[in-house]
């Protein structure tokens, strides 16, 4: 049920699966080697000082995953489930996410991915105060899915370096491009509340930006967009 790792273990291939809580104080896992939650227990991830590779949350029964620290990781992945990430951030090269829910339980705290590889969205939502950021010295494709995400922010390390927009998406939340070109590949952009451009390059291709929702949506900085729609 529950996982210990501490000293100077490593962990050097397989997958290792857990039914209800790690506990992370000091060690290593090797490229090949992930953690995985599994099955319908509530379960805790202390991530301590543990020098992961990838990480998959499994959980059944809407059940989920509850994050207690900051983390870095190669590759993340939820299946299923939720994970409550609060108040921290996880960060990682790629992501995917085939179902289940990012979750914020504390609306006075924000809780952020950052991912510096590739996004591959299939189903599933973000909860409010949660935020998908890109950056990273390297090109990103994020492969949108059929996913409501809350926030969504671009602050690549250079301003050489690109994120590639490879399907439709919807933001309820802020977009934010501060560094890098953001490129929608004329793909359609739904936003549900503000858009700031403070840095970057914005390229809509033939693409639509979508604002839409029942509030008030403000635009800061100079944006040149290809059409321009209120569904408000």
């Amino acid at each position: 049920n529950d996982f210990s790792q501490s000293g100077v273990s490593t962990v050097r291939g397989g997958t290792l699966s857990v039914r209800r809580s790690f506990y992370g104080a000091s060690g290593t896992w090797v490229t090949s080697a992930t953690l995985k939650f599994v099955e319908g227990n509530p379960g805790d991830w202390y991530p301590g000082n543990v020098s992961y590779s990838n990480v998959v949350v499994d959980k059944t029964n809407n059940s989920g995953v509850l994050l207690h620290g900051n983390v870095n990781l190669l590759s993340f992945t939820l299946n299923q489930g939720i994970f409550d990430l609060t108040g921290f951030t996880l960060t990682t090269v790629d992501m995917g996410m085939n179902n289940g829910t990012i979750r914020n339980t504390d609306p006075a705290l924000f809780s952020t991915i950052v991912v510096t590889g590739n996004f591959r969205g299939e189903n599933g939502s973000w909860d409010s105060n949660t935020t998908l950021v890109f950056k990273g010295p390297t090109d990103s494709y994020f492969y949108t899915g059929k996913i409501s995400y809350c926030n969504v922010q671009i602050q690549k390390d250079t301003a050489l370096t690109t994120v590639y927009q490879m399907a439709e998406v919807i933001i309820n939340g802020d977009f934010n491009l501060s560094q890098g070109t953001y490129k929608t590949n004329g793909n359609t952009m739904s936003i549900g509340n503000n858009w700031t451009h403070s840095g970057g390059t914005f390229d809509s291709g033939s693409g639509d930006v979508v604002f839409f929702g029942p509030g008030n949506s403000t635009i800061y900085g100079n944006t040149a967009f290809y059409r321009l729609v209120m569904a408000k």
